[in-house]
């Protein structure tokens, strides 16, 4: 299985009565790219490594493929200072990418044994009590963290 674009549209979207079609679409069409970059993710086991892979995964389709612009725009709220600033900060975000990227790669070298990851995926992934119970309990898959508590995908 994999998480599917209408369950990201489900937890991303907020209904509001002064909302272009043209907004709902153009965050459809995120839902349905954030799901085909999460795919192969989905079925894998929650680790350190696997969480943050997943929030990178968010990182790259929200603001690398320009998403984050988009829904801006399509907004019809955000002025043209607002949408310079947005291009600015997608920018920063792009220049750190790689970091981020090496960051995820150095987590399966620093996170040695059981404990040291239950630390680090509750205090730098925030999984919630219940979150790392099913962890433990093993088959625990990002899909399902998804479902359960998606805050836990987003990087912080």
């Amino acid at each position: 299985m994999s998480i599917t674009a209408d369950q990201l549209f489900v937890h991303v979207h907020t209904p509001d009565p002064d909302e272009s079609e043209e907004a709902r679409q153009v965050l459809r069409e995120f839902c349905e790219n954030l799901s085909r970059g999460l795919a192969e993710l989905s079925s894998q086991p929650v680790t350190p490594v696997n969480v943050k892979r997943a929030g990178l995964i968010l990182v790259a389709v929200m603001y690398r493929d320009g998403w984050f612009v988009k829904m801006m725009e399509s907004s019809g709220r955000a002025g043209e200072a607002d949408l310079a600033e947005a291009k600015r900060r997608v920018a920063e975000i792009d220049d750190g990418f790689s970091l981020l990227e090496q960051s995820v790669r150095n987590l399966e070298h620093e996170i040695r044994g059981v404990s040291a990851e239950e630390e680090y995926l509750r205090d730098a992934c925030d999984l919630n009590g219940a979150m790392i119970d099913r962890w433990k309990a093993g088959g625990f898959t990002i899909e399902q963290l998804f479902v359960h508590q998606p805050s836990a995908l987003i990087p912080v």
